[in-house]
C-alpha cells in the first residue's frame, strides 16, 4: 500500500489490517520503505477467524516521501489495508499513542448493525476517535450509517488513504 501522498514529518500513521483465511492467520507485522516503527495497538479475531488488528507508526523517517507500507501475515490470507496520516496527534511510540479503545466481535445470518460500545471517556482534549470494521461477509452489500456532524474539536480528514 502506497499513501496517495507524501507523509510529513511529525505526523501519525495508522494502519488497518483485516486478516482472513481457513487457517486464521494474523498479522505479524507492518512495515515501511522509509524505516518508520510501527506498533500493533489493537488485535483480536472474530469468531469466523477474521482478524482486525490496527497498527501505529509515528513518522520519524521519508518526510516528503510516499513509502510502500506493507503488512505480513502469520501465512497466506486475504489482506484489506487501509493507512491514514494524521497531524496534530501525539508522537509517542509505542502503545503509549493510544488512550482508551473498545472492540466487539459477532456473527449474523441476516442484515444486522454493528457497534462496538461505547468507549470509556478520553483522558486529554483533543484527542482522536476513530472507528475500524473488517468484514468477512464475502459477496455481502455494506451500508454505512448516517455520519454524525463532527463535532467542534474534530481533528481534520486523513491526508493519505487506500
Amino acid at each position: 500500500m502506497t499513501p496517495s501522498a507524501n507523509i510529513a514529518a511529525g505526523d501519525r500513521l495508522v494502519v488497518l489490517v483485516g486478516v482472513w483465511n481457513n487457517g486464521r492467520p494474523t498479522a505479524s507485522s507492518v512495515t515501511d520503505t522509509a524505516g518508520n516503527a510501527y506498533t500493533e495497538v489493537l488485535h483480536f479475531v472474530a469468531s469466523d477467524g477474521t482478524e482486525l488488528s490496527v497498527w501505529t507508526a509515528p513518522i520519524t523517517a521519508g518526510a516528503g516521501t510516499r513509502p510502500a507500507i506493507t503488512a505480513t501475515p502469520t501465512r497466506t490470507a486475504d489482506l484489506g489495508i487501509s493507512v491514514m496520516e494524521y497531524s496534530g496527534l501525539s508522537t509517542a511510540a509505542g502503545s503509549a499513542a493510544v488512550d482508551q479503545s473498545a472492540r466487539a466481535t459477532g456473527t449474523t445470518n441476516t442484515a444486522a448493525t454493528v457497534a462496538s460500545g461505547a468507549t470509556p471517556a478520553t483522558a486529554a482534549a483533543g484527542e482522536l476517535a476513530i472507528g475500524f470494521y473488517v468484514d468477512s461477509g464475502f459477496g455481502d452489500t455494506l451500508t454505512p450509517a448516517p455520519a454524525s456532524p463532527p463535532g467542534p474539536t474534530s481533528p481534520r480528514p486523513p491526508t493519505s488513504s487506500s
